[in-house]
C-alpha cells in the first residue's frame, strides 16, 4: 500500500495520457502544467478507492495500470481497466459516490484536480465534448440505461431555485440609497452592477454595519457602494449544482451566491435558502414526528432517522454541517417522549413540575447540536431555590420514566449516570452553583466526567431563564481556575491518545472490537475537550465545536491556521463516522463509534491519519497554552 504523491515521470505519463481517447488533443505543454497539480497513487488488490456513500474527492481518477471495478448498490459491476476515468459521474453532480470502487489487483492511478479538468473543459471544445459523452455513457452504464435517478440526485441546479429578478445598484451610488433599496424590499443584499449591467460585485447589510458604521472615521471616508461592496463574491453559471454552491459559501464564508449568465446577474441564492431546499426532508420529518402520539411510533421514527441521514450526507459536501440538522431531528423526537411522559405521570408528580419553577437541560453531544445516529443520555433538573426534598423526590420519579421511555425508544441510559433519575442530577441553582464551585476546587475523577458533559449544556425544556443562571456562574468561574482547566487536559494526556510517538494510529488489542478505533473516544473527544478548554478560558459560552472555534479565532485565542486544522479534523471524522453508521444501519447492525482503518479507501485513510496526528498534538498544544496563562 502506497500513499498519494507528486508526479516525478512527467513525459512518461504525458505520453500515457495522449494515447487516451479523451486526452489525445490535448497540448503536451497543457498536460504538463496540469501534471503539476496531479497526484500519481498505487492500490493493493481489493483495496477501496472509495466507497458507495463516501465524500467527492474533488477530482477524477485516470488508470494507468491495473483495473478498478466499479460495484453499485444492487450488486451489478463495471470493470474500469487502461485508459479509463474513475469518478466521473460524481464529479458532474460533485455529490457522495453512488458507487464503491476497488481495486482488482495492484494498480496504478494518477488524481485530477476538478480545476484541472475544468480548465481544459474551457480550452480545448474536444476535451469537453468527449468529456461530456464519457459522462453520460458512464450514467448509462451504472445505472442500467436509465440515468434519470442519478441525475436528479446528483445534480440538482442553483437555476431552478434561485431567487429572480435581482435587485441591483451600480457602484457610483451611495450606499444610503443602497440601505433604503434594502429597508424597502426587506432584504440583506444587492448586486452591484457596472453601467452595462454585468456584475461588479456584491453590497450586504454586514458590509454597511463593519465597513461604515463600525469605522470611528467614517465621516472622512467615501459613500460610493463600490468602496464598500465585496469585489470578489461567489458567483456561479445557473446550472451549478447546489451542493457545490453551498461548499463554495461555507469554503469562502460568504451568505449570497450570484448566479450569473453571460457575465449579467440573473438571480441570487443565500446560504439560508439553499440549506432549506438540501434539507427540507429532515423539516417534513420532524412534522412527521410532532404529530406521533405513542412511543412505539417514535421508536419506528428512531429507528428510521439513518434514512434522513442518508438523504442529508447525500446531498452536503461538508457533513458536519449537517450534524445540527440531525440533532434537532433527535430533539424533536425527545421532546415528544418527554411530553407523552408528562401525560402519563401521576397526579402528584405533575402537579410539582406546574408548581415549581424548573428546567430540563440536556447535556453532551445533545447540548451542542453534535448527535449522530446513536446518542446516549444525557439530561438533568435545575430547580428554582425554594424546592423542597420533597419536591425533587418527585422531578426524580419522573426523570426515571423520562429515561426509561427514551432507553424504549432507542436511547441508550447513559453509563455515567448523567441522568434526571439520578438524584445528583436534580437540583436547585444554588445546589449546581455549589456543586460547580466543588469541581473546580477539587474536581476528582467524577467531577472531571461530570462537568466535562455538563458544561456543555442547553435548555431542553422549562424555564429558560434558570439556564442563563447557570452558565453566566460558569462562564465567571471557570476562567478564575485554571488549574481545573489543566486538570481536564491532564485527564485526556493520560488516557490512550488517537496515535503513537511513530505517528502511527493507536487500534484496540482485544475485545469485540479489535482492531479498530472508537472515533469518539480516542479522536472527537480530544477535539472537543481542547476546545471547549479555550472557551472556557476565555469566559465565552459557544456550544457547538465549530462555532467555539471560529469564535476563538475571532478573539485571536486560536489561530486561524489551527481553527483551519481544527475545523478540517472535526469534518474528516464526522465525515467518516457517521457514512461508516449509516451504512452499518443499512446492513442490519448496530450503529457505533468503533471504524476499522484497513476497511476504509486509501484517501480516507490518510485523511483519517492526518487528523488523528492534528489531535495529538492539538491537546498537546492546549495544555501548554492553558499551563503559561
Amino acid at each position: 500500500m502506497m500513499k498519494f504523491r507528486d508526479v516525478t515521470e512527467f513525459s512518461k505519463i504525458i505520453g500515457q495520457l495522449q494515447s487516451f481517447y479523451l486526452f489525445n488533443h490535448v497540448s503536451e505543454e497543457r498536460l504538463n502544467t496540469m501534471l503539476e497539480k496531479a497526484q500519481m497513487l498505487t492500490l493493493d488488490g481489493d483495496e477501496f478507492l472509495f466507497k458507495r456513500g463516501e465524500s467527492y474527492h474533488r477530482g477524477v481518477y485516470v488508470i494507468l495500470d491495473g483495473q478498478v471495478d466499479l460495484y453499485t448498490e444492487n450488486g451489478d459491476s463495471a470493470e474500469m481497466v487502461y485508459g479509463d476515468i474513475v469518478g466521473l459521474t460524481t464529479f458532474l453532480g460533485k455529490s457522495n459516490y453512488s458507487v464503491t470502487a476497488k481495486a482488482e489487483g495492484t494498480s496504478e492511478l494518477v488524481f485530477l484536480p476538478e480545476l484541472c479538468i475544468y480548465k481544459l473543459m474551457e480550452e480545448f471544445e474536444d476535451f469537453r465534448t468527449k468529456y461530456n459523452k464519457l459522462t453520460f455513457d458512464r450514467l448509462l452504464k451504472i445505472s442500467g440505461d436509465n440515468p434519470t435517478n442519478i441525475t436528479e440526485n446528483t445534480y440538482k441546479s442553483v437555476g431552478g431555485s434561485m431567487t429572480t429578478p435581482v435587485l441591483t445598484i451600480t457602484g457610483n451610488k451611495s450606499i444610503f440609497e443602497a440601505s433604503s433599496i434594502m429597508s424597502e424590499h426587506r432584504v440583506g443584499s444587492l448586486v452591484v452592477t457596472n453601467d452595462d449591467g454585468s456584475l461588479a460585485g456584491l453590497l450586504t447589510s454586514k458590509h454597511i454595519v463593519h465597513k461604515y458604521m463600525a469605522n470611528p472615521g467614517r465621516a472622512t471616508l467615501p459613500i460610493a457602494v463600490s468602496y464598500f461592496m465585496n469585489k470578489k463574491p461567489v458567483a456561479m453559471p445557473p446550472e451549478f449544482p447546489i451542493v457545490e454552491a453551498i461548499a463554495e459559501l461555507q469554503t469562502q464564508g460568504e451568505d449570497y451566491a450570484i448566479v450569473v449568465k453571460s457575465g449579467i446577474p440573473v438571480g441570487l441564492m443565500s446560504n439560508k435558502d439553499l440549506m432549506q431546499i438540501v434539507f427540507q426532508n429532515s423539516n417534513i420529518y420532524n412534522s412527521h414526528i410532532n404529530g406521533m402520539s405513542t412511543l412505539d411510533q417514535l421508536r419506528d421514527a428512531h429507528r428510521n432517522l439513518y434514512a434522513i441521514a442518508k438523504t442529508l450526507v447525500a446531498n452536503s459536501r461538508l457533513t458536519s454541517s449537517i450534524l445540527p440538522i440531525l440533532s434537532s431531528v433527535h430533539i424533536n423526537i425527545q421532546k415528544k417522549v418527554y411530553q407523552l411522559t408528562l401525560g402519563s405521570i401521576a397526579p402528584e408528580i405533575a402537579d410539582v413540575m406546574q408548581r415549581v419553577t424548573n428546567s430540563m437541560i440536556i447535556m453532551g453531544s445533545g447540548g451542542r447540536k453534535e448527535m449522530m445516529l446513536d446518542p446516549d443520555q444525557d439530561h438533568a433538573f435545575v430547580l428554582e431555590n425554594n424546592a423542597t426534598d420533597d419536591d425533587k423526590a418527585l422531578f426524580i420519579k419522573f426523570g426515571e420514566v423520562f429515561a426509561d421511555n427514551l432507553a424504549y425508544v432507542g436511547y441508550e441510559k447513559c453509563k455515567g449516570n448523567i441522568m434526571a433519575s439520578n438524584p445528583e442530577m436534580v437540583k436547585t441553582v444554588k445546589e449546581w452553583k455549589k456543586t460547580i464551585a466543588g469541581w473546580l476546587n477539587n474536581p476528582g475523577s467524577e467531577g472531571l466526567l461530570w462537568s466535562a458533559v455538563f458544561f456543555d449544556m442547553d435548555r431542553f425544556e422549562g424555564d429558560e431563564t434558570l439556564v442563563w443562571d447557570i452558565k453566566e456562574f460558569i462562564s465567571t468561574n471557570v476562567p478564575e481556575r485554571p488549574v481545573f482547566l489543566i486538570q481536564m487536559l491532564e485527564k485526556d494526556a493520560n488516557t490512550k491518545q488517537p496515535t503513537n510517538i511513530f505517528g502511527k494510529i493507536n487500534l484496540e488489542k482485544d475485545g469485540e472490537h479489535k482492531g479498530t478505533i472508537n472515533l469518539k473516544t480516542a479522536a472527537l473527544t480530544f477535539l472537543v475537550d481542547v476546545t471547549r478548554a479555550f472557551t472556557l478560558s476565555a469566559g465565552l459560552n459557544d456550544l457547538n465545536t465549530l462555532e467555539r472555534g471560529k469564535h476563538l479565532e475571532r478573539k485571536k485565542v486560536l489561530a486561524s491556521e489551527t481553527v483551519s486544522d481544527l475545523t478540517g479534523s472535526y469534518e474528516t471524522i464526522v465525515d467518516i463516522l457517521l457514512k461508516e453508521q449509516i451504512a452499518k444501519v443499512e446492513g442490519g447492525e448496530l450503529p457505533n463509534k468503533n471504524i476499522n482503518p484497513s476497511e476504509l479507501s486509501l484517501y480516507n485513510r490518510e485523511r483519517l491519519k492526518t487528523s488523528l496526528q492534528f489531535i495529538t498534538k492539538y491537546l498537546s498544544r492546549g495544555l501548554k497554552s492553558l499551563k503559561m496563562n
